[in-house]
């Protein structure tokens, strides 16, 4: 991966739908994508519910298709475009810009 696109420390534990809806900047597009992660496996019927200890299908934390829907995982799912734009809204959301 190139070190330009690397995710921004802090983001790992941060949601998908938390940096959609409240992060500044956030363009159409990687909004979509942002969204299209938990959406597709809901649509796939392979989201797991959160809120269990594990039995009747749920998870202590909300997973997705198997696979968490926090930035970790989702980051290695989005485009370049998506990437920068999220490298860019963090640094404003931040405060560093």
């Amino acid at each position: 991966m190139n070190n330009e696109l690397k995710m921004p420390a802090g983001l790992e534990y941060t949601t998908a739908d938390t940096i959609a809806e409240r992060y500044p900047g956030i363009t159409k597009e990687t909004y979509r994508e942002l969204w299209d992660v938990p959406n597709g496996a809901h649509e796939e019927g392979t989201a797991q519910p959160i809120g269990g200890d594990g039995t009747d299908g749920t998870v202590e934390t909300p997973c997705v298709g198997g696979y968490s829907d926090e930035m970790d995982a989702v980051w290695p799912k989005l485009s370049d475009d998506a990437k920068r734009n999220i490298i860019a809204s963090n640094r404003e959301h931040m405060g560093y810009d």
